[in-house]
């Protein structure tokens, strides 16, 4: 007898300590996101929310409600382009019981971009381009480009390895190159100088380069303000080289942003379409704070 209600009493604190541990594990709220979704929904698995931020408002709404159990928030497949920093504070986890996670749905994963797909291509011979009015008003430039998942170089030369400095005329503005190193350039133009340190580079506008002389002169300071950074701090001929300008746009893969008109031009590799081959540009610098 006492061993048949020993095992009756084990069997319903078996059953009791079961429901506790699902009723504690069970999140009391699913807040789904998705990109097909629609931010005025109520953000269930049937009509998920569109945005990130706003799964993370609605979050933040069942936080301050008092949270009774876990919440998730479940991040379905798709891509969430940021134009802005998705910010995150010790406010949107929850409590140390009653914890609010993020978590990628069952599936392909989520893709989370701070970049912004680029449209209205058309072809011009043996490139594309793309009108970006935001570029043109001085809004939005970059100094990057994704085309297919993948980073694309900017027209540069040379386009293997680097030129180097031969002369410094003015450790932090100006320089001379070695013969053959650059070709001519009718003008500057919005051409950029890529300047190697050590394990670092400065990206500077160029203000002029006289082919004549060889000499080169930057619009602004070479480097950061210790004297390392300064041109030829590193080694006597540092290594560098030349982007963004029409004239060295020569190779597939390489593309130029002209902000004066606001054209961004493309040479496309072999087996990308016009159209149909996804290319997109930095937008935010962060995609989550």
């Amino acid at each position: 007898m006492l061993i048949r209600q020993t095992a009756l009493l084990a069997g319903v604190l078996g059953c009791v300590l079961a429901l506790l541990l699902a009723a504690s594990s069970a999140p009391a709220a699913e807040i789904h996101v998705a990109p097909g979704g629609n931010d005025a929904g109520p953000g269930t698995a049937e009509r998920p929310v569109a945005t990130l931020a706003r799964a993370r408002d609605a979050a933040r709404a069942l936080i301050a409600k008092g949270l009774t159990a876990p919440c998730e928030v479940v991040v379905h497949a798709g891509t969430y382009r940021l134009a802005e920093p998705l910010v995150l504070g010790p406010e949107d986890g929850g409590t140390a019981d009653q914890a609010v996670t993020w978590r990628a749905a069952d599936g392909p994963s989520p893709v989370v971009s701070g970049g912004r797909a680029i449209t209205g291509w058309k072809q011009d011979g043996d490139v594309w381009r793309a009108a970006i009015p935001e570029a043109k008003a001085g809004a939005w430039t970059f100094n990057e480009l994704f085309v297919g998942g993948e980073r694309r170089p900017r027209a540069r030369h040379p386009n293997e390895g680097y030129a180097r400095v031969e002369k410094v005329i003015d450790d932090r503005r100006s320089f001379t190159w070695k013969e053959g190193d650059l070709p001519a350039l009718a003008d500057a133009g919005e051409a950029q100088l890529l300047f190697l340190h050590d394990w670092s580079v400065t990206r500077v506008r160029i203000a002029s380069m006289d082919a004549a002389s060889r000499t080169l002169a930057t619009a602004d300071r070479v480097g950061g303000p210790a004297a390392f950074w300064r041109v030829g701090g590193f080694e006597p001929h540092p290594r560098f080289s030349i982007e963004n300008h029409p004239a060295l746009l020569d190779a597939p893969g390489e593309w130029y942003l002209d902000t004066k008109t606001g054209v961004l031009t493309y040479r496309p590799m072999p087996g990308e379409a016009v159209g149909t081959t996804e290319v997109v540009a930095p937008v935010a610098a962060q995609v989550l704070v």
